[in-house]
């Protein structure tokens, strides 16, 4: 049986009105994602120590050693990262490990050596996902894929992981190699975390050093 003009506008406005909500959702969820990007990580605060040590020496920090392997493999620096009293991210959520030297600008990566954690199964390595912290961050800008001039791309990175418990830590070990000059402060350093769940990044925060 055809529908009356009035059964057909009816069902019209319903259509209107279920639009205009799933609209409404998708503005709020993108809003709130982009909330999320800026201010996702102002309660994560961490307890982080640096030990520099001389180019070329071996050093021993935080549970950690980097070898003497001679003045020409640079300078070794460890860096750990304790927090408590964090809500749990889910057993897929981990926290990553960020150090980088703030000498130039943008601060440019310092890739990992390897680490620890308190949950025991911490890793080290890079996801292309990560790419999005150079889209939201400019400070973090250097932390993309690099192009190849023959296509493709290539990135250096390497970082800490460990999972996001309410409370844990991470260290990892870093080897600051020439051209770059050593570090006489650990004032040099940026030192940030990020946060990963259901498959990407969250958020990313910088990390003030004691």
């Amino acid at each position: 049986m055809p529908r009356s003009p009035r059964q057909r506008l009816t069902l019209l406005a319903a259509v209107l009105v279920l639009a205009l909500v799933v609209a409404g959702i998708a503005v709020h969820r993108r809003l709130e994602r982009a909330d999320e990007w800026r201010h996702g990580g102002d309660g994560f605060h961490a307890d982080v120590r640096v030990a520099l040590g001389e180019p070329g020496r071996r050093l021993d920090a935080f549970g950690l050693s980097m070898p003497d392997l001679g003045p020409e493999f640079g300078q070794s620096l460890i860096v750990r990262v304790g927090w408590r009293d964090q809500p749990r991210q889910g057993p897929e959520g981990y926290y990553v490990l960020l150090v980088l030297d703030d000498r130039v600008t943008p601060p440019r990566p310092i890739a990992t050596d390897g680490g620890a954690g308190h949950d025991g199964r911490t890793g080290s390595g890079w996801d292309g996902r990560y790419n999005a912290l150079a889209e939201h961050y400019p400070w973090l800008a250097r932390t993309a894929d690099v192009p190849n001039p023959g296509g493709g791309f290539t990135s250096t990175m390497s970082a800490v992981h460990a999972a996001a418990d309410g409370t844990g830590w991470m260290a990892g070990r870093y080897r600051l190699r020439a051209p770059q000059l050593p570090l006489t402060s650990a004032d040099q350093l940026l030192v940030a975390g990020f946060l990963v769940r259901d498959g990407e990044v969250r958020w990313a925060t910088r990390l003030a050093v004691s």
